[in-house]
């Protein structure tokens, strides 16, 4: 789970391939993001320029760690991380990412 206290959002991933946005002050879910095979773990979000990271174990797929656009809900890119994500870091300002994992 990733939370934007001052929005008063969060982003929660899950085993069944679904992320959620969530309006903390309504306690309402506001949008939901398929993934198809991609189980999400590890998240992270520039919640002031509307997108986020996801990571996932599937081996089948190369470990994808996904970029999406919260606005639209839609995946825009995959990267490959070669191993089981555990932690995700990154700097948007400057267009970087780092993933730990096995």
């Amino acid at each position: 789970m990733v939370v934007d206290w001052q929005s008063r959002r969060a982003l929660t991933g899950s085993h069944d391939c679904r992320l959620k946005l969530w309006d903390l002050d309504h306690c309402i879910c506001v949008g939901t993001f398929l993934s198809k095979d991609h189980p999400a773990f590890c998240l992270a979000a520039d919640w002031a320029a509307g997108r986020a990271l996801s990571a996932s174990w599937d081996r089948h797929q190369g470990h994808p760690i996904r970029v999406w656009d919260l606005h639209t809900g839609q995946h825009t890119s995959v990267l490959r991380a070669g191993a089981k994500t555990r932690c995700l870091a990154l700097d948007w300002a400057s267009n970087r990412a780092a993933s730990g994992g096995e």
